[in-house]
């Protein structure tokens, strides 16, 4: 079965769920919902994986520049901590003419310095950028409905004006 393709000048939107390429296009939130709503660890870890990662590639009407070469590409992507309370979100845009820049929420700065393991890269993440799941679903829900813009609900903060504790480097990086 071939994979369809966006029409020239649309952006390709991708979402790689729990630990699958579910091809092109994006669900309506009320399809994806059930990972959020009434959170259920065992349904978000279904598929053996801890993240969900929806991206779009050639925003802005960007999608007919090549890579490297002005095309623009957001991701949204929410990965569940080992304690399974709430869901790491970071929001992202690369290409154009900018580096990339990623945002967070900084929800409790009560907890900057608890960190937990991303499992994918064994990278550190702060249980200060933890957010509850019917926020997070808020959050994918605005992004899906604005067609990929930074959601409102929330205040999103740049990696760069985070706290350091906030972003830990690893040991291994230092």
């Amino acid at each position: 079965m071939a994979k369809s393709h966006p029409p020239p000048g649309k952006p390709e939107k991708r979402l790689f769920e729990i630990g699958c390429d579910r091809g092109v296009g994006w669900p309506s939130p009320e399809e994806v919902s059930y990972y959020f709503l009434d959170f259920d660890p065992l349904k978000w870890l279904k598929g053996g994986s801890d993240e969900a990662v929806f991206r779009a590639h050639g925003i802005r009407r960007t999608s007919d520049l090549p890579v490297g070469k002005g095309r623009i590409n957001i991701s949204l992507v929410f990965t569940l901590p080992p304690h399974q309370q709430g869901l790491y979100v970071c929001h992202s845009e690369w290409g154009g003419t900018k580096p990339r820049e990623d945002y967070y929420c900084l929800w409790d700065e009560t907890k900057l310095g608890d960190n937990f393991l991303d499992s994918h890269n064994n990278y550190p993440m702060s249980n200060a950028l933890v957010i509850p799941h019917k926020l997070a679903f808020q959050i994918l829900k605005e992004y899906i409905e604005s067609d990929g813009g930074a959601p409102e609900c929330i205040e999103w903060v740049e990696a760069e004006d985070l706290p350091p504790s906030a972003l830990p480097v690893p040991e291994d990086q230092m």
